[in-house]
């Protein structure tokens, strides 16, 4: 019977190509699919032709059952069709375990199976098997075959269903939604915005609920002369959320997941553009709601190199995506674009005027002076537009405006997080405060950048006349055992109190008001200080109209649908400042910044001061930090420590002390957590270096009462070549 099916005459070869078509849809091109819609923001950056990605996508969709075909009618040609129908049955049974592969994937990621103990590997055989199964069921009955042939539906569909995205629309056939009418500002003021990432607003006070003037001296500067709004909060933890609810004063769509400009065509930047009355410069390297006019860089690659280089990026994501994580090592690498992260090639020229490109994780001292240098006086006024991403992670500024971090990367996690992305505080609190620590001094940094607009601003007699707007997108949780980005009434605090300071023109007094403030008031506050109208109704209001009315709520819109109502007065915002001021107190009174050493009185002692032991059973596998610390550039400071201790099961967390040049620079300690144990971090004050050669240390170590005893460890080092040193504890290098 099995082999009557076979020879069926009911599959033909068209029918055959059809059914694998239709495997072919659902285990290919729907998935690369799925991932382009999800991130047109990469086609934005990239501005391929129409052409190029309609192309590349009929490949995706057409390319192995075209394959498949020629590869069959030759071999009936020949006379060879038993090959063709092995051909047929090991293509069909391939896409088929994919296809399951994929579902199991989904179905782990819904109910998060991983948590329980199920590997991927294990969904990965369990499809295989089950595709074998299926090619004995399609061998033996027909109703698979029809199965197939009503599925081949998805060859229509699933294209359908992509350009049905208003994005995809833009970038695919170039229907682009348009402002809904040209807009005209009477009072075309200069208008300087500077949007930070991942600041959340209370980190800014002090004991007195004010603005900390010795930690932030730039931010009370700016408090000073505008009227800085305590109680503004963000409406979504995610930057593709949050900054468009900022540019366009509308609550998040959650069917408009992609932050590009035809998803939200009355946004601010083109706004300002159709009123051909503003010189705009705007740094944006996250979203993508620029108009495409403002874009400087034309594209230099042929029709060909487009659809090569687009096809193998969905080829990478798709197997980075689709394969068990067992097998990351066979996973290729996807290229930056992907993203949003500008690659070095195409920052060729960067131009003072239009959109100005810039990785979002990199190079901020850079963007920043750049910024700075197109602050000046124009014909027309200036609209100068600055998305800078900090003091968000990766953390690696020092408030002296230095790097610490050679490797910052966006896929490298903090330490003490867990989770797939580092999503999660794990429950050891020093590791926390750790990574509190760091964002708080890249705060510091921030606070240095602000100041150089200011002091340009000042300089070119612009500061006087101009709306300045300073704000940020989201907050940053730092809570044991809590989500850091993820909206839960606990990290509340941490997540929606964003600062916003508002200095309109003319203004010379500072003034602090705790009225009810959301993100999305900037637009409108804007438009009514330029006396432009608004092409269509938006959720936020004029904060400078005296008519409108307080709102009596603060929303939270979360991953998915969900959306928090929170009370409008919003006073456990304030539990943040008690939290930051019991771990650093504040600038002006016991100023604990850098107090996380857990031996501190072992720091800044000689070696020589102490007894060295045997030599420490355990060795240390630094990702951060090294033996001969060179400084690379003037502006470096190999002052941050990561690694994982290897050695003996640890039972207990092991002290550890960093010695610089025969002084001890700091101490720490392995993780608590069970899940990290031999983990450790430290991040050292930056005078403990010196501009040469810097000879670390590391030590285990004991404690017996009031006296301590160092036993020398071994190290390697991942940043650096390190420098074999023989000497012990009590020698004096």
């Amino acid at each position: 019977m099995s082999e009557s099916r076979v020879s069926d005459p009911g599959r033909t070869l068209f029918t055959r190509i059809l059914q694998i078509a239709a495997l072919n849809a659902f285990a290919v091109a729907q998935p690369v699919f799925d991932r382009l819609g999800s991130n047109p923001e990469y086609l934005r950056l990239e501005d391929f032709s129409g052409i190029a990605i309609g192309t590349s996508l009929l490949l995706f969709l057409l390319a192995i059952p075209v394959a498949t075909l020629i590869v069959m009618a030759i071999l009936k040609s020949v006379k060879c069709p038993k090959s063709a129908d092995l051909v047929f049955a090991t293509v069909g049974m391939i896409l088929v375990a994919v296809s399951l592969n994929i579902v199991f994937r989904w179905l782990q990621w819904r109910f998060e199976w991983r948590r329980v103990g199920i590997p991927d590997i294990a969904l990965f055989f369990a499809g295989f098997s089950l595709a074998l199964g299926c090619g004995w069921m399609y061998r033996r009955w027909q109703w698979p075959g029809q199965i197939l042939n009503v599925a081949a539906i998805g060859i229509i569909l699933f294209p359908l269903s992509l350009l049905s995205l208003s994005a995809m629309q833009a970038e695919i056939l170039g229907i682009t939604p348009k402002s809904s009418s040209t807009t005209h500002a009477k009072n075309p003021v200069p208008v300087v915005i500077v949007a930070f990432d991942g600041l959340c607003g209370m980190s800014l006070l002090n004991e007195r609920h004010e603005i900390d003037a010795v930690r932030y001296p730039s931010f009370a500067r700016l408090a000073g002369k505008s009227t800085f709004y305590r109680n503004a909060t963000t409406v979504h933890s995610r930057t593709t959320q949050a900054m468009p609810a900022i540019l366009t004063g509308q609550l998040p769509d959650m069917s408009k997941l992609s932050p590009v400009e035809s998803n939200h065509p009355n946004n601010l930047f083109r706004l300002i553009y159709d009123t051909n009355q503003y010189d705009m410069t705007v740094f944006e390297p996250v979203t993508r709601l620029s108009p495409k006019e403002l874009r400087q860089l034309d594209q230099t690659l042929s029709f060909t190199e487009q659809v090569w280089q687009l096809s193998g990026t969905l080829t990478r994501v798709y197997l980075n995506t689709s394969m068990p994580t067992e097998f990351e090592c066979l996973q290729p690498e996807i290229p930056l674009s992907w993203y949003g992260i500008v690659e070095e090639t195409i920052l060729q020229e960067r131009p003072s005027r239009g959109l100005v490109a810039y990785s979002w994780d990199a190079e901020h001292g850079l963007q920043v002076a750049h910024f700075v240098r197109c602050l000046q006086k124009t014909e027309k006024p200036g609209f100068h537009f600055l998305h800078v991403v900090i003091p968000h992670d990766p953390w690696s500024h020092l408030p002296s405006g230095k790097d610490y971090s050679v490797n910052s990367r966006i896929f490298e996690h903090a330490v003490g997080t867990t989770g797939e992305i580092g999503e999660y505080w794990a429950d050891d609190e020093l590791f926390v405060k750790q990574g509190w620590q760091r964002y708080l001094l890249q705060l510091q940094y921030a606070d240095r950048c602000l100041g150089k607009i200011i002091d340009q601003l000042e300089s070119t007699d612009e500061f006087e006349r101009s709306l300045m707007i300073v704000v940020a997108d989201h907050g940053m949780a730092f809570i044991p055992s809590q989500e850091r980005r993820k909206p839960v009434s606990e990290n509340l605090p941490d997540l929606m109190s964003v600062p916003l300071f508002i200095k309109l023109p003319g203004q010379a007094a500072g003034e602090i008001t705790d009225r009810n403030v959301e993100t999305i008031d900037v637009l409108p506050t804007i438009a009514d200080v330029l006396q432009m109208q608004l092409p269509s109704i938006v959720d936020g209001a004029s904060l400078v109209d005296q008519n409108t009315k307080e709102r009596p709520r603060k929303s939270m819109y979360c991953d998915g649908s969900e959306v928090m109502v929170i009370n409008p007065d919003f006073p456990q915002r304030f539990s943040y400042v008690d939290r930051m001021l019991a771990t650093f107190g504040s600038g002006s009174q016991d100023d604990r910044l850098w107090s996380l050493d857990t031996i501190p009185e072992l720091v800044g002692r000689q070696l020589t001061e102490f007894k060295s032991g045997d030599p420490s059973p355990w060795k240390c596998n630094l990702e951060h930090g090294g033996g001969d610390l060179t400084p690379r550039w003037p502006n470096f400071v190999p002052s941050y420590f990561t690694g994982h201790l290897t050695g003996p099961k640890i039972s207990q967390p092991v002290q550890i002390a960093i010695a610089v040049n025969g002084r001890i620079g700091g101490t720490t300690r392995t993780s608590t957590n069970s899940d990290m144990s031999g983990s450790m971090g430290a991040l050292l004050r930056e005078e403990v270096f010196a501009e040469r050669p810097n000879v670390v240390q590391l030590f285990e170590v004991e404690r017996f009462g009031d006296t301590f005893v160092l036993h020398k460890m071994s190290f390697t080092s991942l940043d650096f070549t390190v420098r074999s040193d023989s000497s012990s504890a009590s020698d004096d290098p």
